[in-house]
C-alpha cells in the first residue's frame, strides 16, 4: 500500500512539471526534482512514523494506565513494520542528465548520496524503535527507567526534526541551484501537498548556496550530538539494570518500592525469560462480525482484542524449562500436553488467559481480550516487593 502511494505521488509530480510526458521524455530538471521529491517524501514519511509513535508514548506518560501502554506498544509495532518496508523509488535521472548539469555548472552532486542518506536515516529511526521498545516493554515498570525512556523519546523526536530541517535545506539548495522561479513555484506546491513538514521548514527568503551549506553543516553537527546523547542514555539503562539486580539480590525492598512506576488497571504479571524480549509481537482487533484484522492506524483509539508473540529457534526443552519456572512460582497451567507434533500450555489467572504452542522450533504465545502483562523474571521480584 505505501509503495503504491509513493509511486502515485511521483507520477503526479511528473505530470505537474511536464503534462502529457513520461519522466523519460521530460527535461533533465524534471527527473532531478522527481528523484528529490521521492527522497524527501520517503524520508519525511518515516520521520512522521516515529513522531506518531512518540505521540502515543506522550499520551501514556500523561495518563499511565494499561490501555495507553497497550496503544503505545501497538503503535510502535505498526510504525516499525512500515519503516522497514519503506524503499526509495528507482532514480529517474540519467548519466546524460548529470553531464548536462555539469556543463551548465549546476551542482547536483547531492543526488548521488540520496540512497545512502535514506538508508542512514532509516537505520537511525529503526534503532530508535528498538530503544523505545525496550522502554515500553522493560523500563516502563520503574520510575528512573521510564525517565530514561522519555529522554530517548525526546531525542528521537529531535532527530526526526533535524532530518526534516535537512530535507528543507536540500530542497532549498536544489531550487537555488536551478534558479528557475516557475520550477520553484511548482516544486514548493508539491511539497506543500505531499511533504508539509519539509515545506514548513523552508526559508522564506532565497539564500546563497554557501549559506545553505553552512546551515546543513550546523544541522549535521546537531544530529551527531543528539545521536551521541541517545547512546549515552542507552548505556545508562544497562548500568541501571545491574544496579537494580544488585538491589534485588541484597533484598533492598524499600529502595525498590520507591522506584516502582505506578500504572493503573494493570492485568496479572507473568515472568518471561529474557530470550523472549527478541520475539515478534503482532496485535489484532476484532470487527463487529468477529473477523480479526491486523493492527492498522485507524484502529488505535482502542486497545487490541488479541495479541500474538512469535519466536523461532526455540527447543521444546526451553519452553518446558519456562513452564517449570512458572510452576515453581505458583503459576501452574490449566492444561499442558503434546498433540499432533505440537506442545500446548494453557494458563488462566482469574479472567486473564494465555496459550503457548510450540511446533518445530517455533513458539506462539497467544492472548485474547483479557491478557496478562509479561515482564522479565527480575522485574517480577521487584513487583512482588510492593
Amino acid at each position: 500500500m505505501r509503495k503504491n502511494i509513493f509511486a502515485a505521488v511521483l507520477i503526479a509530480a511528473c505530470f505537474v512539471f511536464s503534462p502529457g510526458k513520461s519522466c523519460a521524455e521530460a527535461p533533465s530538471e524534471v527527473r532531478l526534482l522527481n528523484d528529490l521529491l521521492g527522497y524527501i517524501y520517503c524520508a519525511e514519511t518515516i520521520c512522521g512514523d516515529i513522531q506518531w509513535v512518540i505521540d502515543y508514548i506522550d499520551r501514556f506518560d500523561s495518563e499511565k494506565n494499561w490501555e495507553n501502554l497497550q496503544l503505545a506498544r501497538a503503535a510502535l509495532v505498526i510504525a516499525k513494520s512500515d519503516i522497514e518496508k519503506t524503499r526509495l523509488p528507482k532514480p529517474e535521472i540519467t548519466a546524460d542528465d548529470y553531464k548536462k548539469f555539469m556543463r551548465r555548472r549546476i551542482d547536483v552532486s547531492f543526488l548521488e548520496s540520496l540512497g545512502p542518506a535514506f538508508k542512514a536515516t532509516q537505520t537511525t529511526i529503526l534503532n530508535d524503535c528498538i530503544n523505545l521498545n525496550n522502554s515500553l516493554m522493560l523500563e516502563v515498570f520503574l520510575k528512573d527507567g521510564w525517565k530514561r525512556g522519555m529522554r530517548i523519546a525526546a531525542n528521537a523526536r529531535k532527530c526526526a526534526d533535524y532530518e526534516i530541517r535537512s530535507l528543507a535545506n536540500m530542497a532549498d539548495y536544489a531550487l537555488t541551484s536551478l534558479n528557475d522561479s516557475e520550477i520553484t513555484r511548482k516544486f514548493n506546491a508539491l511539497l506543500e501537498k505531499h511533504c508539509p513538514q519539509t515545506r514548513s521548514r523552508q526559508r522564506k527568503k532565497t539564500e546563497s548556496l554557501e549559506k545553505i551549506e553552512a546551515h546543513m553543516q550546523v544541522l549535521e553537527q546537531d544530529l551527531i550530538e543528539n545521536l551521541t546523547e541517545s547512546s549515552k542514555i542507552v548505556g545508562e539503562s544497562t548500568h541501571s539494570f545491574y544496579l537494580m539486580k544488585d538491589a534485588v539480590e541484597k533484598k533492598d525492598w524499600e529502595a525498590i518500592r520507591r522506584n516502582i512506576m505506578p500504572i493503573s488497571d494493570m492485568p496479572p504479571y507473568v515472568p518471561i525469560p529474557l530470550w523472549m524480549k527478541n520475539a515478534d509481537v503482532h496485535y489484532f482487533w476484532k470487527k463487529n462480525d468477529g473477523v480479526k484484522i491486523p493492527a492498522v492506524r485507524s484502529k488505535l483509539e482502542e486497545p487490541p482484542s488479541e495479541s500474538l508473540i512469535q519466536l523461532g529457534g526455540m527447543s521444546l526443552e526451553q519452553v518446558k524449562a519456562w513452564q517449570d519456572e512458572l510452576k515453581s512460582m505458583g503459576l501452574s497451567p490449566k492444561w499442558s500436553g503434546e498433540k499432533n507434533g505440537k506442545y500446548y500450555i494453557l494458563y488462566q489467572l482469574g479472567s486473564a488467559k494465555f496459550n503457548v504452542v510450540w511446533e518445530n522450533g517455533k513458539v506462539n504465545v497467544m492472548m485474547g481480550e483479557n491478557p496478562v502483562c509479561f515482564i522479565p523474571l527480575l522485574y517480577m521480584s521487584v513487583m512482588n516487593s510492593r
